[in-house]
């Protein structure tokens, strides 16, 4: 259906009660895809190029 969101690695759309991975820069890809494009091919988001690489330290106060 046009004007559902699909994943921008694999370009499939998201089916209903499917998990997705939202980036921080708001980006959403299904987990399998993002995951091994950012461990495998570059630590940006494959579509605005936002470095998502992790901090290396965090608060306890950032933890949930």
């Amino acid at each position: 259906m046009q004007g559902e969101p699909v994943c921008g690695v694999c370009n499939d759309e998201f089916r209903e009660g499917e998990s997705a991975r939202r980036l921080p820069c708001y980006h959403i890809f299904h987990p399998e895809c993002v995951d091994a494009w950012l461990t495998r091919k570059t630590a940006r988001c494959p579509l605005c190029k936002t470095n998502c690489t992790p901090k290396s330290t965090m608060d306890e106060s950032t933890l949930i």
